[in-house]
């Protein structure tokens, strides 16, 4: 049996309103799991929120280590964006995109 080497990273940002912030769990290929939740100070669409929970989750995998990372969200805007199915015209959100797509291709 093949062991799976990809770390799994699945995020949710969120918009509410009491404030934005977003929900991360990253777990390791032997299923080692570290979870975080993160409130923003700073005002924040659901995408660009969205988009900040899979950036700050990138950044917190390439701190530990992690290479090999899939990245789960349920947003199908970012996701589509993200897989070159969707492209954005809105300079916050492209913003956010080139810098994800960034990290991914440095891990």
């Amino acid at each position: 049996m093949e062991e799976d080497t990809h770390w799994k990273l699945y995020v949710d940002g969120s918009l509410s309103s009491k404030g934005n912030g977003a929900g991360l769990m990253l777990i390791c290929p032997k299923g080692d799991t570290l979870k975080y939740m993160l409130k923003f100070y700073f005002p924040a669409s659901n995408n660009a929120a969205e988009y900040e929970s899979v950036l700050i989750g990138l950044i917190m995998a390439k701190h530990v280590g992690a290479k090999n990372v899939k990245v789960y969200n349920d947003s199908q805007l970012v996701i589509s964006q993200l897989n070159g199915n969707y492209e954005t015209s809105e300079l916050v959100l492209a913003r956010y995109l080139n810098k994800v797509k960034r990290l991914l291709n440095s891990s």
